[in-house]
């Protein structure tokens, strides 16, 4: 039989294991591109965003900007039941997108998103569409920042927007076919965690040792027990993010031969989870970003656990064991 020790860090590896994934968010969220209960509810007219650049044809460092304008739709699966994004789409960075350089295929387009942005045959001359569509919930509430471009790539990127509709999974833009480029990259920008009285995540030294992130003032864990010495810095954080104060904790688990660093934030009424893996045997290089409204401490046989939850989205991410 398993000791709990074994037993409570083989969870979190397969749960790390899986969040690594294409396909991790399955486990906390419903996908969108596919015909689903969830999609069946979504309404039938969502809210019209347009986004207009004011700096037309402006040039910065070599990259190139544009009017562009932006709707929001879903995807009509009750007409479609057999459609699946991956069918004529590419997948990027958690976004499928399609690029539609003629009004005959932006017609066909119309019969799976029945709201696009407004094209009529002439538009075409001089522009162009770009219709991307987000994998799965927890990439919900985006809305277009900036489309620009330089010699080589178009680029698209989004932003968290707590004013827009979580109903919205696609969105059509309209694109100067100046910016037109055979390289597409979309991304999700991600807001800013506040460092003042921490080093900087990316800046941290790869051996980081139980000792240093002790007196770097972090929430230190070795096999889910606390090993710094303030015991409730974890729940302090909590209470004074429920009492509406800014704060900040860093919270470094050592497990394994293993170290997961994940830095939480909230501010302004949202929490912000930036996680580490890269210590890992995995040794994942880029950083994972999550947000949330709220903190659920849930009391188990097993420990203490602390769950990051958007209530909007319907979406939770661990953030630590406690035992």
């Amino acid at each position: 039989m398993l000791k709990e020790d074994d037993f409570i860090n083989d969870i979190w590896k397969k749960h790390d294991e899986y969040n690594r994934t294409r396909n991790k968010d399955k486990f906390f969220s419903k996908h969108l591109y596919r015909n689903t209960e969830n999609l069946l509810t979504l309404k039938s007219l969502l809210t019209l965003v347009i986004a207009i650049i004011a700096t037309a044809g402006a040039t910065y460092a070599g990259v190139i900007t544009y009017n562009y304008i932006t709707k929001e739709t879903y995807t009509d699966f009750k007409q479609n039941p057999n459609y699946d994004y991956s069918q004529d789409m590419i997948y990027q960075n958690n976004f499928y997108y399609k690029k539609v350089m003629t009004y005959e295929e932006y017609e066909k387009c119309k019969e799976v998103w029945n709201d696009l942005v407004e094209m009529n045959e002439e538009d075409f001359n001089d522009n162009f569409v770009v219709i991307v569509a987000v994998e799965n919930t927890s990439m919900l509430g985006l809305t277009v920042s900036d489309v620009s471009a330089d010699d080589t790539t178009l680029y698209i990127k989004f932003k968290k927007d707590e004013n827009e509709d979580y109903d919205k999974t696609v969105t059509s833009i309209k694109i100067s076919k100046n910016l037109d480029r055979d390289i597409i990259k979309i991304e999700k920008v991600e807001k800013n965690i506040d460092y003042t009285d921490y080093e900087r995540l990316e800046d941290l030294p790869h051996n980081y040792s139980k000792e240093q992130a002790i007196k770097d003032n972090c929430f230190v864990l070795e096999n889910n027990e606390i090993i710094s010495s303030n015991k409730e810095q974890l729940n302090e954080f909590v209470d004074n993010a429920r009492n509406g104060i800014n704060s900040f904790i860093r919270i470094v688990s050592y497990f394994d031969e293993q170290v997961k660093i994940k830095d939480l934030e909230y501010k302004d009424g949202e929490y912000i989870l930036v996680s580490d893996d890269s210590r890992t045997r995995d040794k994942v290089e880029k950083f994972y970003y999550n947000y949330g409204d709220e903190i659920v401490v849930e009391h188990k046989s097993m420990g203490t656990r602390y769950i990051l939850k958007d209530n909007k989205s319907n979406t939770q991410r661990f953030i630590a064991i406690i035992k």
